[in-house]
């Protein structure tokens, strides 16, 4: 299973360590970041049209996009990648494992597709 599309949401690992250092429970915080998941290897299948569709170049950069927010009683990931179609297997497998590094948990975390 390729998880380089996750990487951003291995990232959070960076960011909750900011969000968890709150003096008060009342101090809203958020957190960003974002991951070049460009693919490297062509050609790619591109996903997502009746007809199966080959990419052989890369003409912009794609990322995956993560942001946390925290209000002192609940922490929140959203993340949004740039691709047409995930599996929920690898989605719920990349929760588990941001969660396991966050502490936030996977039912307070989104996952989106840009259908870039």
């Amino acid at each position: 299973m390729n998880f380089r599309p996750w990487l951003t949401l291995c990232a959070l690992s960076l960011v909750a360590p900011i969000l968890s250092a709150a003096d008060k429970p009342s101090v809203f915080r958020a957190g960003a970041i974002a991951t070049d998941i460009s693919p490297t290897t062509f050609p790619r299948i591109i996903a997502g049209g009746f007809l199966e569709g080959r990419g052989d170049r890369l003409t912009s950069a794609l990322h995956s996009r993560v942001i946390v927010l925290d209000d002192g009683k609940m922490k929140i990931a959203f993340a949004i990648v740039d691709t047409c179609m995930m599996e929920t297997k690898l989605i719920d497998e990349a929760k588990a494992l941001a969660s396991k590094q966050c502490g936030i948990p996977v039912d307070r975390m989104m996952v989106s597709a840009t259908h870039t």
